[in-house]
């Protein structure tokens, strides 16, 4: 069973993305930092230029593959997926 996001992934990668989503933006909410990106310990930034501090940790081809097999268009379409809000709680899905 597929679901739409932004892509068409399973209920799995839709799960993961949306906890990928979540940890991104948890310093944002916390008010720690205006934009995900400017938190130090984040791997956001890795998502999208390969910065890494400190290196070597995040291997981000994997879901930015869920997104798209073209990297910038993955890049672009994951931007836009962290940024829009949660509206929807994967936890409370029922799974059939």
């Amino acid at each position: 069973m597929c679901f739409k996001i932004d892509i068409k992934v399973n209920v799995y990668d839709r799960y993961l993305v949306t906890v990928i989503r979540y940890i991104h933006n948890n310093p944002v909410k916390a008010g720690m930092v205006k934009k995900a990106e400017e938190y130090k310990w984040s791997s956001e930034c890795t998502y999208y230029d390969g910065k890494e501090y400190p290196a070597g940790l995040t291997d981000t081809d994997f879901v930015l593959g869920m997104f798209s097999e073209d990297k910038k268009t993955a890049i672009k379409k994951f931007r836009q997926f962290i940024k829009k809000r949660m509206t929807i709680s994967v936890l409370k899905m029922k799974y059939v």
